[in-house]
């Protein structure tokens, strides 16, 4: 355990301080498999995070599974009565479980993720779905994968799928209507308002998603670049002689993470056209208060947060939904 933890931590350092992936790599092969399950958990997870910074997909989904084998691991093992102890090992009978018969919300959470980083990118085509596709069936989840994936090649690829409508369907299971707000956040097409709702929705969803989100400086990028764009067209902003240089001024500044996402939204709001109801503007000067990419501790109630807007996998609260709608900053 010792020399396990103490790895998986320098090669995290490693990570956050952009020191490259000479240790990783050579370290990656024998910590995925450790003993000790909440090592292999935390290294999973991190696994995932230098998959996403290097947008290497060639074996996402495969890491993708490892991950929901080691969040199944820990919940059995560690977060029972009568468990394991944080440095105990795992059984050494300790059986994986089936992938065809793992959490599917669980799963497209984290492929959100990666939507998040292509589309930050301008990388999500035909054959980066193609690829992803062909993954899913080697990794043994192409049950739960080649739905969604077929879903956002429509939205993104084909456009035989309309993502306003998409992303108010609240029948889907929630990692299907971000996919489609993602797609709405990135059309040029899309006005102000429109604008703010999306990034509203973010703002409620994804922070509770704690460790479950590992593309902050992704989603960073979308908001303030999508607010740039619109303030190259300045006669679709209220008041803009007023509102402009403050909203150029947020998504110019030196804040990062939510901190920057919520300085950035806050001066939206102003500048969208419809009155932004005050709970929505206090959601966003919320978000100023988060110290950079959130919280960093390990969790396992990963499917309990990153289920919707407080109500299970129909998305947005009912309550929210309906506030929003009133202002007309939601539609159903």
């Amino acid at each position: 355990m010792p020399s396990d933890a103490m790895w998986a931590h320098l090669l995290e350092f490693e990570f956050v301080a952009k020191l490259g992936d000479k240790q990783f790599r050579r370290h990656e092969a024998r910590l995925k498999g450790s003993r000790y399950g909440l090592v292999r958990f935390a290294f999973d997870q991190l696994r995932l995070q230098h998959r996403l910074r290097c947008v290497a997909l060639d074996d996402f989904v495969e890491v993708v599974g490892d991950w929901i084998d080691s969040f199944a691991l820990c919940r059995r093992y560690y977060y029972k009565e009568n468990c394991l102890g944080p440095t105990d090992p795992l059984p050494v009978n300790a059986a994986t479980p089936d992938r065809q018969e793992v959490d599917g919300e669980l799963v497209l959470s984290m492929m959100v993720n990666d939507v998040f980083a292509l589309a930050a990118r301008g990388a999500l085509t035909k054959d980066v779905i193609e690829r992803l596709t062909v993954s899913a069936t080697s990794a043994g989840l192409s049950a739960i994968l080649e739905p969604w994936l077929v879903f956002v090649s429509g939205l993104f690829i084909d456009s035989t799928i309309n993502a306003e409508v998409a992303v108010r369907d609240t029948s889907r299971a929630w990692p299907y209507q971000a996919a489609a707000s993602i797609r709405v956040a990135t059309d040029g097409a899309t006005r102000p308002a429109e604008l703010l709702t999306i990034h509203g929705y973010w703002a409620v969803v994804l922070p509770q998603a704690g460790r479950g989100l590992l593309v902050l400086a992704d989603i960073e990028k979308l908001v303030t670049n999508a607010w740039l764009r619109l303030s190259e067209n300045s006669f679709l902003l209220r008041a803009s002689a007023v509102t402009l240089p403050v909203l150029r001024e947020a998504c110019a500044g030196a804040s990062t993470g939510w901190r920057k996402i919520g300085e950035v939204l806050t001066a939206a709001c102003d500048a969208v056209p419809p009155p932004v109801p005050v709970e929505i503007r206090e959601r966003f000067r919320k978000l100023r208060q988060y110290g950079g990419s959130g919280d960093k501790k390990l969790s396992l109630a990963l499917p309990a947060v990153t289920s919707g807007l407080g109500n299970g996998r129909n998305g947005a609260n009912p309550a929210v939904r309906a506030r929003w709608r009133q202002r007309r900053l939601w539609v159903d």
